[in-house]
């Protein structure tokens, strides 16, 4: 049997995965220190880095967006329980407030009473500025001229009433 060559220069290996028979422990030694120059631990050093940076700012990213998400619901929640305390508000004032009901109010807390039929004038107004005014319309004209018109009506219409000058 053929005894395996000894490398003429322990520091140079030309095949650093072959095996290598060394005599001493410090020739190893040389060997593994010329292996781990030419390892990239500063390649590896940097990636790892950025992996972990990249792992730190995704776990942040996704706490933000879960805290933005919960203050989304709540804020929603809120609004709908404020929608449904407004329509439950709306509902009580359309049934406390309709006509019969401020009648009512009027009548019982302010002693007001509907007036008798010989109480009450009509007024008749003929037309202004191309406008009807009566009890189903509150459509009032746009020119300067309008509310001298209607005073003038009411004074002929109550001089005719009562009979004055």
């Amino acid at each position: 049997m053929k005894k395996p060559k000894k490398p003429k220069n322990p520091k140079h290996n030309p095949n650093p995965n072959a095996p290598v028979v060394l005599e001493n422990r410090y020739a190893r030694f040389v060997i593994y220190k010329e292996r781990l120059k030419n390892f990239p631990l500063k390649k590896i050093t940097v990636t790892l880095l950025l992996v972990l940076v990249g792992g730190i700012g995704s776990a942040w990213f996704q706490a933000q967006n879960s805290n933005t998400q919960v203050a989304i619901n709540a804020a929603s929640r809120q609004l709908r329980s404020i929608q449904a305390e407004n329509a439950t508000l709306r509902a009580s004032l359309q049934e406390r407030y309709t006509p019969a009901e401020i009648e009512r109010i009027a009548q019982e807390r302010l002693g007001m009473s509907a007036p008798d039929p010989a109480q009450v004038v009509n007024i008749y107004v003929p037309r202004l500025g191309g406008v009807t005014l009566n009890n189903d319309e509150d459509v009032l004209p746009q020119h300067n001229y309008f509310w001298s018109d209607v005073t003038r009506h009411l004074s002929e219409s109550m001089n005719r009433l009562f009979g004055g000058s």
